[in-house]
């Protein structure tokens, strides 16, 4: 036999070989090709959920009270026990400050300053004080008295353009900042007290115990007549509009009419809520076997609910608003950041 023959036979075996091995490879990759086209692609992972979430929970002390203040790039927070105001990085979420009030106060922020009215146990209508942010330190304390020369107990405060507003039971006093003076009071008659106030377009409305609104003058005070609709929800301004809640939904009116421009049920005891941005936080109940609040977020134009979560802790006593998202404090001394 010519050696060239075997030579050839041997070749022309690799080749076949080589050939089946290559189709096998062929018949493979196309079988998992149409595997995957059967099954489909592989599915992505599951998006989060639409909706607020909770970003941080964090100890800042023993019990927070319900005013809350964001400025200077910092969260001011009062502690009820320890008759101190908290200074509390908006970033790193750590108090970096801890002024001495001597009880719980409610705050403001105005013309560069921190304003502090103390109030709760003992109060008896002490001085407004006016404190730099920078330094911890009492500037001036504001005497307050009414206009028959008493004590003027205020429980709140309001800022109105160039006024702080200092808010009691049957009235309010201004002071102007330019001179740490009292320049105007408002008095109001009748046996139903102040229950709730805000500042809408350059003036200061007053609710009372009768859900009836009072418009007053936001720099002297002067009455400008009542609202010719019956407040039954608590009132958050957003714009020219207002967010009102009530106890099972929330709804955007126009402050001139009550006209509602949408309305949503929402949760079952409804006890606050803050704007932040173009955002509607609302916190409260969501049923009666709910243990923990709920707290939800709406686009504040349309009324669209983006989603809700449940508070990690108990007791919600303040929300404040902060960037795009709220803090929500707890009697507990913690604050829960909730972000969109």
């Amino acid at each position: 036999m010519d050696p060239r023959d075997d030579s050839d036979r041997q070749h022309l075996t690799m080749t076949r070989l080589r050939t089946a091995a290559a189709l096998s490879v062929a018949v493979v990759v196309a079988g998992a090709a149409v595997a995957t086209v059967l099954r489909g692609a592989r599915e992505p992972h599951a998006a989060p959920p639409p909706g607020p979430r909770v970003a941080a929970n964090v100890a800042l002390g023993d019990a927070l009270g319900q005013s809350a203040r964001s400025a200077f790039g910092s969260l001011w927070l009062t502690d009820s026990s320890q008759g101190v105001i908290l200074r509390v990085d908006a970033r790193t979420r750590r108090v970096t400050k801890r002024i001495p009030v001597g009880s719980e106060v409610a705050l403001a922020i105005a013309a560069g300053s921190v304003w502090a009215l103390p109030r709760g146990l003992g109060y008896q209508g002490g001085p407004l004080l006016r404190i730099g942010p920078n330094t911890g330190r009492t500037i001036v304390r504001i005497s307050l008295q009414s206009a028959a020369g008493g004590p003027f107990r205020g429980g709140s405060i309001i800022v109105a353009g160039a006024r702080v507003w200092v808010l009691g039971a049957t009235g309010a006093l201004a002071i102007d900042p330019a001179r740490d003076h009292v320049v105007a009071r408002i008095r109001l008659g009748g046996s139903y007290i102040v229950t709730d106030a805000f500042v809408h377009d350059g003036e200061l409305w007053l609710t009372r115990g009768d859900r009836s609104m009072t418009r007053f003058d936001a720099r002297t005070g002067r009455r400008l007549g009542r609202v010719a609709w019956e407040r039954n929800a608590f009132l958050v301004p957003f714009g020219k509009d207002l967010i009102a809640v009530s106890e099972r939904s929330v709804a955007r009116v126009d402050a001139r009419t009550g006209h509602a421009t949408w309305r949503r049920p929402l949760g079952t005891e409804l006890h606050d809520a803050q704007v932040a941005g173009s955002r509607l936080f609302v916190v409260g109940g969501d049923g009666p076997a709910a243990a923990r609040d709920r707290v939800w977020a709406l686009d504040a134009r349309s009324g669209r609910i983006a989603g809700a979560v449940t508070m990690p802790e108990f007791g919600p006593v303040g929300m404040v608003a902060v960037g795009r998202g709220v803090w929500l404090l707890t009697a507990g001394g913690r604050a829960v950041v909730v972000e969109p």
